[in-house]
């Protein structure tokens, strides 16, 4: 994470005053400093996990979807598929060696690109480099963002003071903020009884093109900084800086989980295993039914680190939502679904006006 460690050193004691007080006064206050004063830890990708599910969920793809056209102003993904050898994630925890993709993988990922860069604006092309690998038993897919910008720092727009994923950060900026470099990463299991169709047809095998959806989403910004470890909870990757997703988790109290609770601290922790966390979105809670129908997320009492947090909760979501933690064999989820589109438009990103006849044909480019 380049920028999060190109962070102007003298600055430093600023984080340090500032987080002193936030330990004293019991209460994260989120500073608006110019920069973070530390370097951040290995951030851990998020996953997709496989679940026993039997209902045959079917999720179809948005009426208007087309794989071979979208709206001008539609977001263009690009895939950079790692060769057999290359590392993603060298030198951390997560590190996969990747093996060849193969190429029925490489068709269904192309299809499920074009279906994300379809619902969200973007004038600058995002790339994502792709890996086939081992992953732990029962993970799916990794993903999330290869990078982040820092809001009034690297560019301007959105929320100052927040940390942004690269696609995203690109997008408000219109501008390629890092063009040598990708702003996605995935990973994908290679021991995992594939469907490689786009039909949504899955059998009882799983259904690779939900998947690679739905870590292409987490890649875009879908994603928070909270972790936890021992007992204690934190947030902004070890800096005093939160993300987008960051700003609207509260809890059923209706405290706000970033200026309620010190950062780090054991009573965030709690708060991150207590299972009664929500997205407090203003477009989420729309598509959720309005009102005080606010997104519950998933947050399981005993922590599941790459899971917690940073998906809805599985039980109300799991039959109309992509972005929930798990999928079984035989589902498909081809649609984002409506509530994890809200949550994309809380932290920034904005769709695509209604289908018309102004369209672009253009292929997806493979590298």
């Amino acid at each position: 994470m380049k920028n999060l460690h190109q962070i102007v050193i003298s600055l430093f004691v600023v984080g340090i005053v500032i987080g002193l007080a936030c330990s004293f006064s019991g209460a994260s206050t989120i500073s608006a400093a110019p920069a973070a004063a530390q370097p951040a830890p290995n951030f851990q990708p998020l996953e997709m996990r496989l679940i026993n599910d039997p209902r045959p969920i079917r999720l179809p793809p948005p009426a208007d979807f087309n794989p071979r056209r979208r709206a001008p102003s539609a977001a263009n993904i690009v895939v950079n598929y790692l060769l057999a050898g290359q590392k993603l994630w060298s030198g951390t925890p997560s590190e996969v060696t990747c093996l060849t993709f193969p190429d029925q993988a490489k068709t269904a990922f192309n299809y499920a690109a074009q279906l994300a860069g379809s619902r969200f604006n973007s004038a600058v092309t995002t790339t994502i480099d792709a890996c086939w690998g081992a992953l732990p038993t029962g993970v799916l897919g990794r993903g999330g963002a290869a990078d982040y910008k820092l809001s009034g720092i690297h560019f301007t727009g959105g929320v100052p003071d927040t940390w942004y994923a690269d696609a995203l950060a690109n997008a408000l900026a219109a501008s390629d903020l890092d063009p040598a470099n990708p702003e996605i990463q995935n990973a994908y299991g290679n021991t995992i009884d594939w469907y490689f169709g786009t039909d949504g047809n899955p059998g009882t095998q799983t259904d690779f093109v939900s998947v690679a959806l739905h870590e292409i989403i987490h890649g875009m910004g879908f994603l928070p900084s909270f972790s936890y470890s021992s007992g204690t909870g934190s947030w902004g990757m070890g800096t005093i800086f939160p993300m987008p997703y960051d700003r609207f988790v509260y809890n059923g109290s209706g405290q706000f989980l970033l200026t309620s609770y010190a950062n780090p601290s054991f009573a965030l922790g709690d708060q991150l295993v207590g299972d009664n966390l929500f997205f407090r979105g203003t477009n989420a809670t729309a598509a959720n039914g309005g009102g005080t129908n606010y997104p519950k997320l998933y947050a399981p009492t005993t922590w599941s680190g790459g899971s917690s947090i940073s998906h809805l909760d599985y039980v109300p979501f799991s039959a109309t939502e992509l972005m929930v933690y798990a999928i079984a064999p035989g589902q498909s989820k081809h649609n984002i679904g409506n509530v994890s589109i809200g949550v994309m438009k809380d932290i920034g990103w904005t769709t695509p006006a209604p289908p018309g006849t102004n369209y672009l044909y253009l292929p997806l480019i493979l590298r």
